[in-house]
């Protein structure tokens, strides 16, 4: 297929006074990686440093042999059609669609400026029409330039670039040419507008077939554009996307700032890092609304918020993983540090910003044809791996982190969970009992002292004491071990909740790869680019449906800090509060163990205020 033919093998970046061709990386064989690498790198930069749009410059190009022929790709990019405006003759005119080929020169050196030459052609096509350019011979190998069998069958002209009119298209390809007379260096090319009056994917591709222009080059630029603007097709719907996340992003993070604001005393570390993320959220989703829009306005891509927008998204993506990565790890919840994992959190997370910031700056600054370059596989599979490598250690920490819980609630199964609440419950009335007693007894004692003269060091004052030793231990048992309770369930609940979310979103994730996968697969040619901003747009999507339900999980509260970890030992009490709590409560022993059975339960792999004390150590 020519389009394939083409486009799978070549990618040339050039803007103004810069360009870089990347085929020999692609074609040469292994070992390659000293020079590939430099050549990305080289690359990031120029686009980076260059100003492109939907206005594709050519400054200096060379072109590029392939098969017979000798080509250089001048863009690619998705149009929709315009109506024929019967009120305006230029076909440049507003709301209509057009590829507008300005003042192009081509250059040949002076020391082969001894002949006259064939065409060399400007070819612009629809992708559906591909199958009109190039040709073979009783079905051999399809040639681009006509080859001698070819000739011979009268199907074209020797020398000539193969083409014919389409079927389907009736007036395409667009086919236009000039040459060299004998001793003249540039050519020019005159500039024409052709007006789109079809969607489709639109290809321009300039070539010729004389082997003795190898060295020759090309000046110009040619316009591309939409009826709404310049912003090419696929890029065209991201634009109303990024307004939609923009106005999400706003309600999410007034909801977050009003609760934040109410509850301010209460609130956790972690909801600050949560801030931080709606809060880089909203700037990246606002510039890539502003970038879009000025990039469709002027045709020209605002290099600055492009930049801008990718590097708050890039620390977005980084602070998020790091931070449920952390969260994973019990940290402010279960255990009051990372301790010497700290560095490596860090170090993966820096790792991860390098690699991303370098890809999404090869993929978004500068970028315009709506074709991928293969140089986008060499940068994705850094992240790809760094990825991988998070959600891995991300799962194992949770599920280091709801055993520790667990193991902390001491409920293992359903029927645990039954026995200790109805031991609870006869301990708490025992406890009752208790303190409404000693209090009947201290509420006497009162009485008696300010009315009863013979109190001090009567039989009644040492009742009296014995009652207030009673009732506030007995208070301090029953409260804390409510308060306990309640704080160690709650933690373990929300981490349940937060696992589930995570994979979900895994799930989810494993299944649109897949659908990726296959997008792209099956459409080799770009033919499917109207729904290609999908792919990029589901993302955002996932990403801010988890941001949701991990603001929905943690929001501020006036009950915020019974997820914090308590540094006073008081998440210590679990083991040792439930066997004393048995012990006051006589209970028969087919329904519960033994003080000793429920102190080894919770033993079997290391006590709770082991675990404890090694996460303060770490």
């Amino acid at each position: 297929e020519f389009v394939g033919y083409l486009t799978h093998l070549h990618l040339s970046t050039s803007s103004h006074s810069v360009t870089l061709h990347l085929d020999q990386i692609y074609l040469s064989p292994l070992p390659f990686m000293d020079s590939s690498t430099v050549a990305i790198f080289l690359l990031l930069v120029v686009r980076v440093l260059c100003i492109e749009a939907s206005v594709h410059e050519y400054a200096g190009d060379k072109f590029t042999r392939k098969g017979n022929a000798f080509v250089l790709h001048g863009g690619s990019e998705g149009i929709y059609y315009s109506r024929p405006n019967l009120h305006q003759s230029s076909a440049t005119a507003n709301g209509d669609a057009y590829i507008r080929i300005e003042r192009i020169i081509f250059r040949r050196p002076q020391v082969v400026s001894n002949f006259s030459t064939g065409l060399i052609y400007a070819v612009l096509f629809d992708v559906d029409d591909r199958e009109t350019i190039g040709g073979s011979a009783y079905g051999g190998q399809r040639a681009i330039c006509c080859t001698a069998d070819l000739a011979k069958l009268g199907a074209c002209k020797e020398g000539e670039v193969i083409h014919r009119q389409s079927l389907k298209n009736p007036g395409w390809p667009e086919v236009f040419g000039v040459s060299f007379d004998v001793n003249e260096e540039t050519s020019t090319m005159q500039p024409r507008s052709i007006e789109i009056t079809r969607t489709g994917m639109y290809n321009l591709y300039f070539m010729h077939c004389e082997p003795r222009l190898n060295d020759m080059i090309i000046e110009g630029k040619t316009v591309w554009k939409n009826p709404t603007g310049y912003l090419p097709g696929r890029m065209a719907p991201l634009s109303k996307f990024y307004g939609f996340m923009s106005f999400a992003f706003l309600i999410l993070g007034s909801f977050w700032f009003s609760q934040y604001a109410r509850f301010w005393k209460e609130v956790l570390q972690l909801q600050n890092c949560i801030t931080l993320v709606i809060t880089l959220g909203m700037f990246e989703m606002a510039l890539w609304y502003f970038d879009y829009a000025e990039f469709n306005k002027i045709g020209i891509r605002p290099t600055g918020i492009t930049v801008w927008a990718v590097t708050f998204g890039t620390v977005k993506r980084t602070v998020s993983r790091m931070i449920i990565l952390t969260v994973s790890m019990g940290y402010g919840v279960v255990r009051p540090t990372l301790g010497g994992l700290t560095s490596k959190v860090i170090m993966l997370g820096a790792t991860f910003f390098t690699a991303s910031e370098v890809l999404e700056l090869a993929e978004h600054a500068g970028a315009i044809s709506d074709l991928s370059g293969k140089a986008m596989l060499f940068l994705s599979l850094p992240v790809a791996i760094l990825d991988a490598f998070f959600l891995l250690w991300i799962f194992t920490s949770l599920s280091s982190t709801l055993n520790k819980l667990q193991r902390a609630c001491g409920f293992l199964n359903a029927e645990q969970i039954d026995r200790l609440g109805r031991h609870v419950g006869d301990t708490y009335r025992t406890l009752s009992y208790a303190i409404y007693i000693s209090g009947f007894i201290q509420h006497r004692c009162l009485f008696l002292r300010y009315f009863a003269r013979p109190y001090v060091g009567s039989p009644l004052q040492k009742t009296c004491w014995l009652a207030q030793v009673i009732t506030f231990p007995s208070i301090w048992v029953l409260s804390a071990s409510d308060v306990q309770a309640k704080r160690m369930m709650a933690k373990l609940d929300i981490y349940r909740k937060f696992t589930n979310a995570l994979a979900v979103a895994v799930i989810v994730s494993v299944g649109w790869i897949c659908y990726e996968l296959y997008f792209k697969a099956t459409d080799i040619y770009n033919e499917q680019w109207q729904n290609a901003w999908i792919i990029p747009a589901f993302w955002q999507v996932l990403s801010f449906s988890l941001l949701c339900v991990i603001c929905a999980l943690w929001a501020p509260s006036q009950n915020s800090m019974r997820y914090a970890y308590s540094d006073d030992g008081s998440e210590e009490f679990e083991d040792g509060d439930i066997s004393m709590l048995m012990k006051l409560s006589p209970l028969p022993t087919k329904d519960v163990g033994s003080p000793t059975e429920v102190r080894s339960s919770g033993s079997e792999d290391g006590t709770l205020g082991g675990d404890l004390e090694e996460d303060k150590t770490e």
